[in-house]
């Protein structure tokens, strides 16, 4: 019997709807449909190229990230490279939460606070393992939401018409992906669109606004 080429890796932890292939590329359409992140966070480097907030630059940094590992966590369907997956996703929730606490001046260097909420992140996926890693992204974007709360009671010169659209964009595109995990709306042989492909390439666009709205601050 014949193994297929990733079967001596463990396997990853989060099943979605697609069903998996004996192949290089076992979840085509969860796979390719990553790359739309990478796209997303290229076309950012070079239209806004000139920004002058330099930090502002982890944000497609990191959706370039997301879609390269993501393309490879679904290939392979592993735990191992599930793992780098969940670290370029934790380069955005690190960013949004270190990014309000400066605003906030609760800490007046970025970089530091960035790498330590990222280890944070990264060290907590490690002990816990299984299925935690999206719940450990989701507590620290949750976090780093309400901190924006705060500040938008605080501030009065801030424009939130992109965070906005970003969060609704998040919400519709989270919805589609509860449907796809749970197997509400599954067609398992579909490897060319399915619900966890169309949260790929709905959320990208969440990450395009999300950097509109942080490009209007300058530190």
């Amino acid at each position: 019997m014949l193994s297929c080429p990733w079967s001596s890796l463990q396997p990853a932890t989060m099943k979605f709807c697609e069903e998996n292939l004996c192949s290089w590329i076992t979840q085509p359409a969860n796979a390719f449909s990553s790359l739309f992140y990478t796209a997303l966070g290229i076309f950012l480097l070079f239209y806004y190229k000139k920004e002058k907030t330099k930090i502002i630059k982890i944000i497609p940094i990191a959706s370039i990230l997301i879609g390269i590992t993501s393309f490879l966590y679904h290939s392979s369907f592993s735990f191992f490279l599930q793992v780098f997956d969940l670290a370029s996703m934790f380069l955005i929730s690190s960013f949004m939460l270190a990014f309000n606490l400066k605003r906030m001046n609760y800490t007046r260097r970025f970089f530091l606070s960035f790498i330590f909420i990222l280890l944070v992140q990264f060290v907590l996926l490690l002990i816990i393992k299984q299925k935690s890693g999206a719940i450990i992204f989701g507590i620290f974007i949750i976090v780093s939401m309400l901190l924006e709360l705060n500040l938008a009671f605080k501030t009065k010169n801030t424009a939130y018409k992109y965070y906005l659209v970003a969060l609704l964009i998040f919400v519709v595109a989270f919805a589609i992906w509860i449907l796809d995990f749970k197997q509400i709306v599954c067609n398992p042989t579909n490897h060319l669109i399915n619900g966890h492909a169309l949260w790929h390439i709905i959320n990208s666009f969440s990450i395009l606004f999300l950097y509109k709205f942080y490009r209007q601050f300058r530190f």
